[in-house]
């Protein structure tokens, strides 16, 4: 029986996997194929870590798809489940995804509420690389609420924690859009963040 409870765990995390990896490819039909596929082995011995997380996949793949209603119902179910199983480490990755739809909807106010929730615990458990992300977002946010300044620095602490983390990739995203925050501020404002940019000690871009 434990042979067949593990035998069917690993085909629930298998199957995870290939749906992340669909994802990847923008095939996301297959993507809900091999989620619904995980969904029902975690159901079937019980795991509801499990379950939580193919709800939390199938949120992502509803808001790749740009349906955002679906998405924000899947992580809100996501969410329930984490907190059932007491899985807080989990529970920032929602919050930061329920943060972009509620900016996607222009109601910063909630979305600010949902990053500043999200980067709590992050930095609570260490996650430097998804605070990185929160930081990211928060500093769109703030260009879109034109708080240049504010955005300026959460940019500035994003494209630090990005290079901490070894990810140049996103560490480049985050110095695009702090340039795009200095592109849309006025002389002053401006002068204002290269000086920031260069306490940070930034390269040039």
């Amino acid at each position: 029986m434990a042979e067949k409870i593990g035998d069917d765990y690993y085909i629930s995390s298998i199957n995870n996997e290939l749906a992340y990896i669909a994802i990847n490819k923008h095939n996301f039909e297959l993507a809900k194929k091999y989620s619904q596929k995980s969904l029902e082995y975690a159901e079937k011995i019980g795991i509801e870590y499990g379950v939580a997380f193919n709800y939390y996949t199938f949120g992502n793949i509803a808001q790749e798809e740009g349906d955002f209603e679906t998405a924000e119902k899947w992580y809100i179910q996501s969410l329930e489940y984490f907190e059932k199983v007491k899985s807080e480490r989990s529970m920032p990755m929602i919050y930061s995804k329920l943060g972009m739809i509620a900016q996607s909807r222009k109601e910063f106010e909630k979305a600010e509420e949902l990053y500043q929730k999200s980067l709590k615990s992050t930095e609570i458990w260490g996650n430097e690389h998804l605070s990185a992300t929160i930081y990211n977002n928060l500093g769109i946010l703030a260009r879109l609420q034109q708080r240049l300044e504010s955005s300026g620095e959460w940019l500035i602490k994003s494209i630090k924690a990005f290079e901490n983390t070894n990810d140049p990739e996103n560490a480049g995203k985050a110095k695009n859009e702090f340039w795009a925050t200095h592109a849309q501020a006025s002389p002053d404002v401006q002068a204002k963040l290269k000086e920031m940019w260069e306490a940070a000690g930034l390269s040039e871009p």
